[in-house]
């Protein structure tokens, strides 16, 4: 399993055993999977896009959660200095499915991580 396919997968499992959402830093991601800030950010817009989670930030200004959608582009996202640089992720449909497929080791599910992750 190559890096970016295991924190995608540690993601996902943030995002299943959250109340609600995880609160993650992508610098802190990065600098714990050793992997460029920049991957660890077109993961999370990859997995957000895939339906697998939904990206958000708590906006201090509008006192509200706003999409990574929301914004104009992932990089005005990211950019943001909402929530202190942490985004918050949020499991969704298929991304429940991905981590029950990979429990019952599933193939074709472990390849739409690897699509994801790639």
């Amino acid at each position: 399993m190559s890096t970016l396919e295991t924190l995608a997968t540690y993601i996902l499992q943030r995002a299943a055993r959250a109340e609600r959402t995880a609160e993650l830093h992508p610098n802190i991601l990065s600098a714990n999977f050793e992997v460029g800030a920049g991957e660890v950010q077109q993961l999370l817009v990859r997995l957000d896009s895939g339906g697998l989670v939904e990206v958000s930030k708590w906006d201090d200004e509008e006192h509200t959660e706003r999409r990574l959608r929301d914004f104009p582009n992932p990089s005005a996202f990211f950019a943001s200095v909402c929530d202190a640089g942490f985004v918050r992720v949020r499991l969704q449909g298929k991304g429940k499915q991905a981590l029950e497929a990979r429990k019952a080791a599933q193939p074709p599910q472990d390849a739409f991580i690897r699509s994801v992750s790639a």
